[in-house]
């Protein structure tokens, strides 16, 4: 990896848990075309840690073979919980839409983004 360490991407408990290699790769892409640093706050979660941090049981930070939901949405998954400013969401939005990024969380100093298989653009605020 170009831009982040394994240790910002594995999943907090120590399991080794990392994010779909396809979603890494398309979070070093939008990386290198934001041209910024971008600090993750959270990435890849067991089902222990999920539950740790009071995740939804169909969270995209969790494998798609343990999340509970509708089949469409049981590949991708990659999510990413990223600090950032507000005032820099719509733009960063925009260009996550560009490598394959279809869900949108806004927090009041980050932003979540995943590449779960979703019928249309998804936002929600936390």
């Amino acid at each position: 990896m170009k831009y982040f360490k394994e240790k910002e991407l594995i999943c907090k408990c120590g399991c080794g848990l990392m994010p779909p290699p396809e979603a890494i790769d398309a979070l070093e892409f939008l990386r290198e075309a934001w041209g910024k640093p971008l600090i993750i706050n959270s990435a890849a979660r067991c089902l222990d840690d999920n539950k740790r941090v009071n995740g939804k049981p169909s969270s995209p930070h969790l494998p798609a073979k343990d999340r509970k939901e509708p089949m469409y949405r049981k590949l991708g998954g990659g999510g990413f919980d990223i600090k950032m400013d507000p005032k820099d969401f719509p733009a960063f939005e925009k260009l996550a839409l560009k490598y394959g990024f279809r869900g949108f969380g806004y927090g009041s100093n980050f932003i979540h983004i995943d590449n779960m298989i979703r019928p249309i653009i998804t936002r929600w605020t936390y």
